[in-house]
């Protein structure tokens, strides 16, 4: 038995820096300047030679949005490099046609595309990025999420691996001074960069942050109904609700005007879940 779990535990570490490896490849490889892309669509004419009036508008709100935060979030030297460029989408897409965006916690190892499988949702939960089954599994949203990460909310999971990668470090939110050090999440999709701020972080149960947008039928069987205009909200209040130690809430909650991520990770029989609200939608 002891020799058999030495060969298993020796496989499963192997299979995860394996996986890693290649994500920290591409994560060195897979990114584009966003500068170079504005040059170019700002240089874009019309038939008659004149510039596109409404190019270079939505050129400046971006520049305008990007000056904003980066003069507000206490740290401009440090992100900058994460509104200037982006991970190359194509690039991941060629090893998974899945990959729907990107997720970055600054200074922190989760830094991994996002995948979404149409008919199984489990099954990024068992199957890596290319193809292989077993762990670590990919960070992924299910089918009951748009992949242009613009529902109300938007649940986003990953395993709680034990050498900390996937969302191994997620609920290092626990501790106020990572909050505070970490404290905004990045998304990228092939048209946006969208900028998120921890709003709240907690222990919560099992169940499935979405439950309100299931319905139970005659046969005792849950099955989802639709995504909520209040799933930001809802999901806000359970985890307030739920009352767990070392947990964190702003104060502010969210209103039915925004719009959020929930990452998701298992903790003991529970989950630990990491709230951030929409404050950017910078458009490419």
């Amino acid at each position: 038995m002891g020799a058999s779990y030495g060969i298993y535990l020796h496989w499963y570490n192997h299979k995860n820096e394996e996986n890693q490896k290649l994500y920290d490849d591409l994560s060195q490889e897979a990114w584009t300047s966003i500068s170079d892309d504005k040059a170019t669509s700002g240089s874009k004419q019309l038939n008659n030679g004149s510039t596109d009036s409404t190019t270079s508008e939505n050129n400046a709100n971006e520049d305008n949005q990007i000056d904003e935060f980066l003069n507000g979030c206490g740290d401009k030297a440090f992100y900058e490099k994460y509104v200037i460029s982006k991970p190359d989408l194509e690039q991941y897409r060629n090893i998974n046609c899945d990959v729907v965006g990107y997720l970055s916690i600054p200074e922190t190892i989760i830094s991994y595309p996002i995948l979404q499988d149409t008919e199984d949702n489990d099954y990024y939960l068992h199957h890596n990025i290319d193809g292989s089954k077993g762990y670590p599994g990919c960070i992924y949203i299910e089918n009951y999420n748009h992949k242009d990460f613009e529902d109300s909310a938007t649940v986003i999971y990953g395993h709680n691996m034990k050498n900390d990668t996937m969302f191994g470090t997620l609920d290092e939110y626990r501790e106020p001074e990572y909050r505070e050090k970490h404290k905004y999440i990045f998304i990228y999709t092939d048209n946006y960069i969208k900028i998120y701020e921890v709003v709240a972080c907690s222990v919560y149960s099992s169940d499935h942050l979405l439950s309100h947008d299931f319905e139970m039928d005659e046969n005792d069987h849950w099955s989802f109904n639709a995504l909520s205009e209040d799933d930001q909200v809802q999901i806000y209040e359970k985890l307030k609700a739920f009352k767990a130690n070392n947990s964190y809430f702003d104060g502010e909650g969210l209103t039915r005007d925004d719009k959020c991520i929930a990452l998701a990770t298992c903790s003991g029989e529970n989950r630990y879940v990491v709230l951030g609200k929409l404050i950017y939608n910078i458009k490419l």
